[in-house]
């Protein structure tokens, strides 16, 4: 009996498709792997965000001497309150602005942009602007809430609501 050197044709067939099923699901898991860890970063990204946001509200809103909620003009259209502005000592003004996809915050002195910033909203996000008069000083509120369902409850995606009195932080 003559003896063989090598591989036939088809069980070399048979290893390349077994490889390239092997790879197939391998290459299937990375691609979910990664586009995970990206929704958990845009996540936590806008988590962050919001966090920077509520710190700066806060701060502005407790230092402002008076604060009023009303809606851009050429947003009219969307019947929603975008646009709160605080009035604060030495003539400065802080005015936040609500777009689609961000909150923009201008500082103006004498009528002059002189710092800008901006926060990242999530795409599926719907903010709102809301002030309680119910109490000794009025309290601002920054209302979201999503347009879809939550996506799992993660930070950016759930409904939420920041609140700050206006005027706690100057003398009476």
């Amino acid at each position: 009996m003559r003896r063989r050197r090598g591989h036939s044709l088809v069980e070399l067939l048979i290893a390349m498709l077994l490889l390239g099923t092997v790879l197939g699901t391998l290459a299937l898991s990375l691609h979910r792997m990664f586009r995970a860890e990206q929704r958990i970063s845009d996540h936590l990204v806008l988590g962050s965000e919001l966090e920077r946001l509520a710190t700066q509200l806060r701060t502005d809103t407790h230092a402002s001497l008076t604060a009023s909620v009303g809606t851009v003009a050429e947003d009219a259209a969307t019947g929603r309150d975008d646009r709160l502005t605080l009035v604060q000592a030495d003539d400065q003004q802080i005015e936040y602005r609500i777009t689609e996809e961000q909150i923009e915050r201008v500082v103006s002195e004498a009528g002059k942009a002189v710092h800008r910033e901006t926060y990242r909203l999530a795409t599926d996000v719907q903010a709102t602007w809301q002030v309680q008069e119910d109490f000794e000083r009025p309290v601002i509120g920054l209302v979201w809430s999503c347009r879809t369902e939550p996506n799992g409850g993660l930070a950016g995606s759930a409904p939420g609501r920041i609140q700050a009195a206006v005027g706690v932080v100057r003398e009476p």
